[in-house]
């Protein structure tokens, strides 16, 4: 099984955390044995418990521990631009108050009760304009993150692939399992599917 580069490129990458302990160090959190399934285009199919070179099984365990913490990063942005929306519905509300307020004052010549409305709103409108701005600031920081490890986790991607596909040239689907701190992550590649996945 061998998938071509362009299939590479497309390759879904998928990683469910449910855990929200610190890993700490323990032996599962070191390379170590990795449980590989095959299955081959006859139907039949082979599990295989191996130790795979060092520098194989640091990059199995580097993608794992990568890909889940680039998943939880995704969330992390996807709260924060939930959150942006909502400030952007306060704002825009607290900004036509503003001008309401601003023009009623000018109407009235410099009515006192519009003009302490507006100075009370003034100093709320500045703290959700602060609000806002710092939304926008961690959002970009995030993006730029992201943008890195995922053109960091493609590369991984490949390497992982083709070393896989070498092992077992002639497999349909390989589903490659191991432990990571308190998670059991799983790895597919197959034809089939064209994916790649880790997950608890």
């Amino acid at each position: 099984m061998k998938l071509p580069t362009a299939v590479l490129s497309s390759i879904l990458l998928i990683c469910s955390v449910a855990i929200a302990k610190p890993i700490l160090p323990t032996e599962t959190t070191s390379t170590g044995s990795v449980t590989v399934e095959i299955l081959y285009a006859n139907g039949v199919g082979q599990t295989d418990e191996r130790i795979f070179a060092s520098g194989h099984e640091d990059l199995i365990h580097d993608y794992a521990k990568d890909t889940c913490n680039h998943h939880s990063k995704m969330q992390l942005y996807e709260s924060l631009k939930n959150k942006a929306t909502t400030q952007q519905k306060r704002m825009t509300k607290l900004e036509r108050k503003h001008i309401q307020l601003t023009r009623k004052y000018q109407e009235s010549n410099g009515a006192l009760k519009h003009g302490s409305k507006l100075l009370l709103l003034k100093p709320s409108l500045g703290k959700q304009t602060v609000k806002s701005t710092n939304l926008e600031e961690q959002m970009l920081k995030i993006k730029v993150e992201l943008e890195t490890e995922s053109a960091h986790l493609e590369l991984k991607t490949s390497k992982i692939t083709e070393f896989l596909t070498q092992t077992y040239p002639s497999a349909l689907l390989i589903n490659l399992k191991l432990i990571f701190g308190f998670r059991v992550i799983t790895i597919q590649i197959g034809d089939g599917v064209h994916s790649l996945v880790a997950k608890q």
